[in-house]
């Protein structure tokens, strides 16, 4: 198994390569942050510390017999558990909805020999850069780009991919047989 890294692809950006057998497949790079995690993260954590705190400060209310706090710290810590619970709820809902429309997201996937029409190679720079289009039995065309010393390598994945495998010393070649 051949991987290449830094490839970018267009339509697809920063993708990893994986050739194996008669096959090659394209796994798009995670880039950037996730601000929806990373803001129901928070909001959870903030959500947490209000809890805790309002479990202490009902602990206090209770100790000094202050009934009309203690109903008033009671609905804000059961607001409070309702929200938490309410925004996950929201965000499981929002993860379905956007898994069942399909999301934006470029998506990894393997494309065989068989499903290739034709593959051109332009290099890009001195030191080595390639650029191989690559044309898809349907008509869509895939660019992939690499630079430096991983032209020649992206170059060597995609030939020994096509080129079928030499017969072993001994065995008789398989005409027309694939």
């Amino acid at each position: 198994m051949i991987e290449i890294t830094g490839v970018q692809a267009e339509p697809g950006g920063s993708v990893t390569l994986s050739f194996e057998d008669e096959r090659f497949t394209v796994d798009p790079v995670k880039t950037g942050w996730d601000w929806r995690g990373i803001f129901l993260a928070g909001f959870g954590i903030f959500m947490l510390l209000a809890l805790v705190s309002l479990f202490g400060f009902g602990y206090v209310i209770g100790k000094a017999h202050l009934a009309k706090l203690e109903t008033a710290n009671a609905v804000f810590f059961f607001s409070c558990f309702g929200l938490s619970l309410l925004s996950g709820a929201l965000a499981w809902l929002s993860e379905q909805i956007v898994d069942f429309f399909g999301s934006s997201k470029p998506a990894k996937y393997t494309l065989a020999v068989e499903r290739i029409a034709g593959i051109q190679y332009e290099q890009t720079d001195p030191q080595g850069g390639l650029r191989a289009t690559v044309r898809k039995a349907d008509g869509d065309v895939v660019r992939l780009t690499v630079a430096g010393a991983e032209g020649p390598e992206l170059y060597q994945a995609f030939d020994r991919m096509f080129r079928p495998a030499a017969p072993r010393y001994g065995e008789a070649p398989q005409y027309g047989v694939r």
